[in-house]
């Protein structure tokens, strides 16, 4: 009554007579030639109708409901027998079945839950209601004295260092983390009982973190202008040393009593050339 799967339609027939095929055993998933008819005309193999191998795991539920309980998961190559056709369900919740190890005590087993309950791990998390970030792993003061290095507001992000373990001292599962606001260190509580205090941040949550830290590292202020056109306000060293000496010598003049006059059309030599500006000492 072995369950057997059926590799391939192409059957062989010995020189000894009957016909063989290969086939795949459900049980242990060895892979070999069967004979299924002898050379007498018996038959060892035939097909069963209602008997059904599973192409990948699938959870086998009491009921006819995804609702009800699972009482194991089907692993891929297992066989089954049904006892009736199979029938289609409307209306009924989509469930997804998980093969997992948990991190604490490392068991294995399966997780069946509808979309949305399980969501992939990453090591940001978001605080849910505000929670004290300790020095320490331990959060019951009276096992040891917590020391507080400062209270997570809602909606902050962390970035645990590690996945998230068991508090001895107060049975509270709790993770060391880095917060994004002020990168200060410590440990924070994720779950108190059936309270969640912190999550995994969602793709959306990811997203504008990025987008802020691009916006911050943004420079603030506008390139310096380099062109070298008119109105730049930049002059060469050259201009710079004939105004800077300018300024200086008739800041001394004017401490001086000294006033300029305005430079004088004179006929020096008959060309009718611009004099060189006289001076005046006013009172003169």
């Amino acid at each position: 009554g072995e369950a057997l799967e059926l590799l391939s339609e192409t059957s062989m027939q010995p020189g000894s007579g009957g016909t063989r095929q290969k086939f795949r055993a459900c049980l242990d998933g060895v892979e070999g030639w069967i004979t299924t008819k002898g050379s007498q005309g018996k038959v060892y193999v035939k097909t069963a109708k209602k008997h059904y191998v599973c192409l990948q795991a699938c959870p086998l539920h009491a009921g006819l409901g995804v609702e009800s309980p699972v009482l194991k998961v089907l692993m891929p190559g297992e066989a089954f027998q049904a006892f009736e056709e199979p029938k289609e369900i409307n209306g009924g919740e989509r469930r997804i079945t998980y093969n997992v190890r948990a991190v604490s005590d490392s068991s294995d087993g399966w997780v069946v839950s509808a979309a949305g309950e399980v969501i992939p791990w990453v090591s940001t998390y978001k605080v849910l209601k505000a929670t004290a970030l300790t020095k320490s792993l331990a959060a019951n003061e009276a096992a040891e004295l917590v020391q507080v290095v400062r209270v997570l507001d809602a909606s902050e992000l962390l970035d645990l260092t590690g996945p998230p373990v068991t508090d001895s001292t107060s049975g509270q599962i709790r993770a060391r983390c880095v917060a994004k606001l002020d990168g200060v260190v410590g440990w924070a509580t994720v779950r108190d009982g059936q309270l969640l205090q912190l999550r995994p941040a969602t793709a959306q949550e990811l997203q504008e973190e990025q987008n802020v830290q691009q916006e911050s590292a943004a420079p603030s202020t506008p390139p310096l202008n380099n062109s070298k056109g008119k109105g730049s306000g930049k002059a060469s060293p050259k201009g710079r040393g004939k105004a800077s000496t300018q300024v200086k010598e008739e800041q001394e003049e004017q401490q001086a009593g000294w006033d300029w006059r305005g430079a004088k059309r004179g006929s020096a030599g008959g060309g009718g050339q611009w004099s060189n500006a006289k001076r005046y000492r006013s009172g003169w």
